[in-house]
């Protein structure tokens, strides 16, 4: 069985040292045995830019709850937090505040060894998850 020979027309981003279009031939030569013929038509250095993304962050905060408690005496209603805590039909949310102060990162340890920071770009695609204090590629395109 003979092998047929494709042309194929491919973008690459490689790392040169000095941008040569002989410095390619010989990369992709040595990379991929079974070449046969590298023509170089256009080579071109990719100028830095910025990209942007969306970072979310799993962190700590204290919520203080404001809450009146139904009971005959405070002891009775202190009685009432030890047994069911706030939640209890005896207990009513008054209003509560977020206390920006205590909001602290949280480790992976105090998440079960979960994600506790998750990158996504713009077009809503989770990229990298941050997963016992490594980065793991989500999106396998880049």
């Amino acid at each position: 069985m003979d092998n047929k020979v494709f042309k194929i027309n491919v973008e690459l981003v490689l790392p040169l040292k000095d941008g040569s279009i002989y410095e390619v031939q010989n990369i992709l030569k040595e990379r991929i045995s079974s070449i046969e013929e590298v023509n170089i038509l256009e080579l071109e250095e990719l100028e830095e830019q910025d990209f942007d993304f969306i970072v979310d962050e799993k962190m700590t905060i204290w919520n203080r709850k404001y809450v009146s408690i139904t009971a005959k005496s405070k002891k009775e209603a202190i009685e009432l937090i030890r047994k069911d805590g706030l939640y209890n039909n005896r207990v009513y949310v008054d209003s509560d505040e977020l206390d920006y102060d205590s909001l602290e990162e949280m480790d992976p340890e105090n998440n079960d060894g979960g994600a506790t920071e998750i990158w996504y770009d713009y077009e809503n695609e989770c990229v990298l998850a941050e997963h016992d204090n490594e980065y793991i590629k989500v999106n396998g395109e880049y």
